[in-house]
């Protein structure tokens, strides 16, 4: 009966998403070589969200087209289940990112401003149209190694 109610809310859309706001600070990237976005959460409350690229297109009439990087400061807040907040410092508008967890527990960040569909297309194979938390990275420091000869102090 559980894996028929389960398969149900699955082909019905339903998302549960079991994270914390603790969960979410942290850094986000995508994997778009063309136009880099990058989200830094913070535990405080703030964050950077940044789109790291100047990539020149030639428009219709044949002229050249820039289209410049950007970027958003200010706060961030959790709205359980699975929104992310964003209130830009001077901006009335407000920025709603989505939450999914994907293998194992790793989040995904939806931005479905930029990406209208993806709610209804997002798959974890599809690392281009998503934020992905970095993995924090194991100290790279070798221990330190023992004084050879040094005399007690």
């Amino acid at each position: 009966m559980r894996a028929c109610i389960a398969i149900g809310l699955l082909f019905s859309g339903c998302v549960h998403v079991s994270v914390s706001e603790h969960d979410l600070a942290g850094s986000y990237t995508n994997s778009d070589g063309y136009w880099p976005r990058s989200l830094d959460l913070r535990q405080d409350g703030t964050f950077a969200y940044d789109q790291l690229t100047d990539v020149i297109k030639e428009a219709k009439d044949g002229t050249a087209v820039s289209e410049g990087s950007w970027g958003l400061r200010g706060h961030w807040r959790f709205l359980p289940p699975d929104r992310v907040e964003l209130a830009a410092d001077g901006k009335p508008a407000k920025v709603v990112l989505f939450v999914r967890t994907y293998s194992a527990g790793k989040i995904a960040i939806l931005e479905p401003d930029l990406f209208p569909d993806i709610l209804n297309t997002w798959s974890p194979d599809r690392v281009l149209r998503f934020l992905k938390k970095r993995e924090q990275e194991p100290n790279q420091l070798p221990d330190p190694m023992p004084l050879r000869g040094a005399g007690h102090f």
